[in-house]
């Protein structure tokens, strides 16, 4: 692992802390989402649970 992928790894990790510390739990901010639903996204998250799981996963 080279200094520029520990750095990414690191500056992630402080935007998700910084998200989670201020805005996750804030029901000023999650009001304003609403449920959304991603084809592709919905596909992955099926493969990625058979993989995991090794069976169908409904």
């Amino acid at each position: 692992m080279g200094i520029a992928h520990a750095m990414n790894s690191l500056m992630e990790s402080l935007i998700w802390s910084f998200y989670t510390d201020h805005f996750a739990d804030a029901p000023e901010f999650t009001e304003l989402g609403e449920p959304a639903y991603n084809e592709y996204l919905d596909a992955v998250l099926h493969k990625t649970c058979q993989h995991l799981f090794g069976r169908a996963v409904v």
